[in-house]
């Protein structure tokens, strides 16, 4: 979540830097694992731009801080999706417009249906390395 609690000038380059800098440690990772046989590790990420409603939800006994909205859903629903697709990084179009310019990278995917949700604009993002793409 980026924006909340604490305003972010660009909350949505700063969620996509946050996907990057993952997707590259997880590409080190998988490097350093590579040397000991281990199988590789990989990642889908789902990113969607719009309001929730966040804070602390729970009991006295346990409390967690959430985000609850249809922007929370679609991202969990894109990332499921990015699996199908072969994408690492799927994100709404209302995410990729929010981005600064000069994202060449990002390719238009068009309607997609979302599993309980209307179909959405989609745009889809894979790193240039492919350590990270999903298997």
């Amino acid at each position: 979540m980026f924006g909340g609690p604490e305003p972010r000038d660009r909350p949505c380059d700063d969620a996509f830097a946050a996907v990057a800098g993952m997707l590259e440690a997880i590409e080190r990772l998988n490097r350093q694992q590579a040397e000991r046989s281990s199988f590789p590790l990989s990642v889908t990420a789902g990113l969607a731009y719009g309001e929730v409603v966040y804070g602390d939800l729970g009991s006295a006994e346990r409390k967690d801080y959430t985000a609850l909205g249809d922007a929370v859903n679609v991202a969990a629903r894109l990332q499921d999706l990015a699996k199908q697709l072969g994408v690492t990084v799927l994100m709404t179009q209302d995410f990729a417009r929010q981005l600064s310019p000069g994202r060449a990278d990002l390719r238009d995917l068009g309607m997609q249906a979302l599993k309980g949700h209307s179909p959405v604009a989609v745009w889809g993002w894979q790193p240039p390395s492919s350590c990270a793409a999903p298997a």
